[in-house]
């Protein structure tokens, strides 16, 4: 019998376990005694984890800091996964500022070969958004935390100065994206 009081919470026990001890002495044990007193158990240790204060003021609260902590690898990332759009469009760029006929023609030939398969041209078109998302996220940190039952949100931006020069390479890929493909939908070109 008393191994089933140890299974209420320690403050309950003090405050009501001689009562129920006592009570218990005069009742024979059954299955159903039994089951009621593992029921108020759980009840009771319920109620206990909902009266407590790290419940009740909302806990600690949650830091979204490790994209900041590997800042330099993320913007890697991101510069590795924009540098095949920036050799395409550096290489287009070269072509008109050379004026060569023969070197864009080459050019428009080896991406048509490239592009036959949707995805890559699709990878060169993404890619330069992906990369501003990802090294934004590098340079990003916050926090949520719940305090007298409001949620407050927390975030900041710290540069570094990869990050920084990836999103900027990356944003103007992504403005040349859809500059080219703008113009492109209103000349009627596919």
């Amino acid at each position: 019998m008393r191994l089933l009081l140890r299974v209420y919470p320690r403050p309950w026990r003090e405050r009501y376990g001689d009562e129920l001890d006592e009570l218990l002495e005069h009742e024979p044990m059954t299955a159903t005694l039994a089951a009621d007193l593992v029921r108020g158990a759980v009840v009771e240790r319920f109620r206990a984890v909902s009266r407590s204060p790290v419940l009740a003021t909302g806990g600690v609260s949650m830091s979204f800091d490790w994209p900041q902590r590997h800042a330099v690898p993320i913007a890697l990332l991101a510069l590795v996964i924009t540098v095949p759009t920036l050799i395409v469009i550096s290489l287009f760029a070269v072509a008109a500022v050379v004026g060569s006929a023969e070197f864009t023609a080459a050019l428009n030939g080896a991406l048509a070969g490239w592009t036959r398969v949707r995805v890559v041209d699709l990878f060169l078109i993404v890619a330069p958004a992906v990369a501003v998302v990802l090294s934004a996220l590098s340079m990003m940190s916050g926090s949520a935390a719940v305090s007298d039952g409001a949620l407050r949100l927390s975030l900041v931006a710290r540069p570094r100065l990869l990050p920084v020069m990836v999103l900027l390479v990356s944003l103007a890929l992504t403005a040349f994206w859809i500059g080219h493909l703008g113009i492109d939908f209103l000349a009627g070109r596919p």
